[in-house]
């Protein structure tokens, strides 16, 4: 009796193992953005940048003197994939339910002036 419940605890740790592998094996993403020239726009006065957040699947948009920001962020196919609004000093974009692609990440304030970006996600 004493070598079946060894037998159990043994089996509980490999399945525990078996799941920290999983998660371990993740894929990670690396980002390149670029800000946009687009013909025929109010460009925002305010400074603005776009970076990956930390190692995270996220963006991070800082805006100086932001008044209030909407985003919009549209796929290669120019659709909408995700809107908001932010009034903070930076915000962050969770990309991990996004595939690896072409994104543009278009930046309003108040005004109606903006700034454009090119996000590119890639699976490092």
């Amino acid at each position: 009796p004493a070598n079946t419940n060894s037998q159990a605890t043994l089996n509980t740790n490999k399945t525990t193992n078996s799941n920290a592998r999983v998660t371990a094996n993740k894929p990670s993403y690396s980002y390149t953005i670029t800000e946009m020239s687009l013909p025929n726009v109010d460009v925002m006065d305010a400074a603005a940048t776009v970076r990956q957040d930390g190692t995270a699947d996220k963006l991070k948009i800082t805006v100086n003197g932001n008044d209030g920001i909407n985003y919009f962020l549209n796929d290669a196919n120019d659709q909408t994939v995700m809107k908001n609004y932010f009034k903070t000093a930076s915000t962050s974009v969770d990309m991990s339910s996004f595939q690896p692609g072409e994104y543009h990440l278009q930046l309003f304030d108040q005004k109606g002036a903006q700034k454009d970006f090119k996000v590119i996600k890639k699976q490092k």
